[in-house]
């Protein structure tokens, strides 16, 4: 799975986990500035979240971004270096055979041992890959989780019904400007990324 298809799996996880987010009414005030208060036909108060701004501006997610694209190339590369040996020790094998230096028994012990390498190989990538995509999921699942308890945690007032998320290639297809708390819930996420990273 290569980096843009891990940064779409990442879009349409949070898109999907925000739209479908009730907010509970909890008790309490609530610390973090607030956006205006928005009545949507007077049945209630609907909001929605830009994951695409979202997602381009928080801090902690552009840092996780940069970190998975920095192990995707580090990983491109050695596996390159892996395939050049590879090839090296084939067309040493070919010369060798070619040379008349290798017995009947010796080239196809040579000739065993270089499957197993390409073997070997095809193993160390796919484990790979998988890692990488367990720890994206685990990643979407750890940044979904962090949205819903900020969203929560600055809704315990229970000022919004529904907080929806809005992106350019998803089901909401057009969505008015004053609805958008995207700015501030930014503000509070950047703002309690920062405030952990310093502990």
């Amino acid at each position: 799975m290569n980096l843009r298809n891990l940064a779409i799996v990442s879009n349409i996880t949070l898109a999907i986990a925000v739209a479908i987010l009730y907010v509970l009414h909890f008790k309490g005030q609530n610390e973090t500035a607030m956006p205006p208060m928005v009545s949507a036909s007077g049945s209630g108060n609907l909001v929605y979240v830009n994951i695409d701004t979202l997602l381009e501006n928080y801090t902690l997610y552009q840092k996780k971004k940069v970190e998975f694209e920095t192990a995707q190339k580090s990983f491109e590369a050695d596996m390159e270096g892996k395939k050049a040996q590879l090839q090296a020790n084939y067309d040493a094998a070919q010369s060798k055979a070619r040379a008349g230096n290798m017995t009947e028994a010796q080239m196809q012990a040579e000739e065993e041992k270089l499957m197993q390498q390409q073997q070997q190989l095809m193993d160390y990538k796919t484990g790979v890959e998988e890692k990488m995509a367990q720890q994206n999921v685990e990643f979407n699942k750890s940044l979904y989780n962090q949205l819903n308890a900020y969203l929560r945690e600055m809704n315990k007032t229970g000022r919004y019904q529904f907080i929806f998320g809005y992106t350019q290639e998803g089901g909401i297809l057009l969505a008015n400007d004053s609805l958008n708390i995207t700015k501030y819930v930014l503000e509070g996420l950047n703002k309690k990324y920062a405030e952990e990273a310093a502990k």
